[in-house]
């Protein structure tokens, strides 16, 4: 036998014996019970089974809040489910639990705050440079995240703050622009929280002059 053939045997008996020895301690580590029921110990589901539900399904939502399910089933978000953002629903369901209301901001950028990994046709923002420190639902509904959407109803301003919708009307208009925009750039000359020719409420802090035409369009003559 030559010294290449004894090398290829040699291998070929270490290879055998490794998948022995793997194929000996699977049989000694895996349970008997699993895949029984998918990828899982069989025992297991019983286990699982008696653990307290806490998620519901989605639909369950919409018996009671059909006019925001619309919303959000037509909307980008569809693929978000209501319990992403307000937690587990069973307790709702049944008791009338509270849910939770999230920070809107602090969750908005978790997905769209602008990062170089994500998809360059994901919606992304540069928040500060975006709206400064407003919050997000100042604009944007996260039933119906569209500029020009219906903010929730915990969302509407208080007297002398810029209108918006809430959920249970039709969508509002923002206030549109009077004037012609033909050397009026530079919104902040004339409009600002503080001092301002007309000024602006305080939910407009820290807003630049590049985001007003995205909520703000000119009167039609």
């Amino acid at each position: 036998m030559s010294k290449d053939t004894r090398h290829l045997v040699r291998a070929g008996a270490l290879l055998v014996v490794g998948v022995v020895v793997f194929l000996l301690i699977r049989q000694v580590l895996v349970p008997r019970s699993f895949g029984e029921y998918g990828y899982y110990r069989g025992e297991n589901v019983q286990e699982w089974a008696s653990l307290p539900l806490t998620f519901s399904d989605t639909s369950s939502c919409n018996q009671c809040h059909a006019p925001v399910y619309a919303q959000w089933h037509s909307s980008p978000h569809v693929a978000v489910s209501c319990e992403n953002c307000h937690g587990p629903g069973i307790a709702h369901i049944e008791t009338g639990a509270k849910l939770t209301i999230p920070e809107a901001r602090e969750l908005c950028l978790v997905c769209h705050e602008r990062l170089f990994s994500r998809p360059a046709n994901f919606p992304q923002v540069e928040s500060v440079a975006h709206a400064g420190d407003v919050e997000c639902t100042a604009c944007h509904s996260p039933h119906s995240p569209a500029i020009g959407g219906t903010p929730p109803a915990s969302q509407t301003p208080t007297a002398g703050q810029t209108p918006i919708a809430t959920d249970t009307g039709p969508t509002s208009a923002f206030p549109l622009i009077p004037h012609p925009l033909e050397g009026r750039a530079t919104c902040s000359l004339c409009h600002r929280v503080e001092a301002g020719l007309v000024p602006l409420s305080q939910s407009h802090a820290g807003r630049t002059d590049d985001i007003c035409l995205a909520c703000h369009q000119q009167r039609k003559p």
